[in-house]
């Protein structure tokens, strides 16, 4: 298994983990390598976040210097997708050399969805229901992405009764995304940093929706990323057996990571 999503203090201000925590963290749990996933999200009021990509590639080669035996380290970001940024960031991934692109929302219609409440105001299935067109927008926006991050962040935050975001609701928007990532080329995250904070809301059931995976599989879509979204170092490859276990029972006997910007499974 890979780490496919993480985050390091110095390129991403909400991070406390070093890189080399996190080398060392993946490299303890016996992982074949990590990404480090650097937060891209400008022009989002309280929650703006970019850093320095020259820096960041010269840090990233540094490092390459003295990893563990057969440990691989990869050049990531996560954008932070809103209307306006996308040519910006195809740009981005046409012209650096990234090995594994996320490309997320963390904004609804301009707001910061982790700091702005009112976002949530509308209710449960016109706010998840605009979560996924934005999502849908984002994957019909162009292949400047490899991975869609986090399907289901909006959940973090809502406030509801009952957070979970399940297919069922939604099937029209889901199968939409999912078709569209599936033409593209594009994997599906299974975000462990969703699973966490499901479980300390108290959600009988922390786990994504069972029906959200096995009705991407049926259309066709046969590439996961398993991303812990770590920004400390107990939160590397959290989960991973239990989720595991879960893509088994939901039909997907690898997850993926980009390498040069190309999916390579891994059992």
């Amino acid at each position: 298994m890979f780490e496919t999503h993480a985050h390091t203090r110095r390129f991403s201000p909400d991070a406390v983990q070093s890189l080399g925590e996190l080398i060392a963290s993946a490299s303890a749990l016996g992982l074949a390598g990590t990404v480090a996933t650097e937060h891209m999200d400008p022009d989002l009021g309280q929650g703006e976040m970019w850093f320095d990509l020259d820096d960041y590639f010269s840090v990233m080669e540094s490092a390459r210097s003295s990893l563990p035996a057969g440990f691989r380290l990869l050049n990531g970001i996560e954008a932070g997708y809103q209307t306006h940024l996308a040519d910006r960031y195809r740009n981005m991934a046409d012209t650096r050399p990234f090995d594994h692109v996320i490309g997320s929302v963390h904004a609804l219609r301009g707001d910061d969805i982790y700091f702005v409440q009112d976002v949530f105001r509308e209710g449960r299935e016109a706010v998840y229901g605009a979560y996924l067109d934005a999502l849908i927008e984002m994957a019909s926006s162009g292949r400047w992405f490899d991975v869609l991050g986090h399907y289901d962040y909006v959940t973090r935050f809502s406030g509801y009764a009952q957070p979970r975001l399940t297919y069922r609701e939604q099937p029209d928007r889901f199968d939409r995304l999912f078709r569209q990532i599936i033409a593209n080329g594009q994997a599906l995250e299974l975000n462990a940093r969703s699973i966490r904070a499901m479980e300390r809301i108290g959600a009988p059931d922390p786990m994504p929706d069972p029906d959200v995976f096995l009705r991407y599989r049926e259309l066709g879509g046969e590439l996961v990323a398993v991303g812990s979204d770590a920004h400390a170092p107990d939160e590397v490859g959290l989960y991973r057996e239990r989720i595991r276990d879960y893509l088994l029972h939901v039909g997907f006997l690898r997850s993926f990571v980009y390498i040069d910007r190309s999916p390579v499974g891994f059992p």
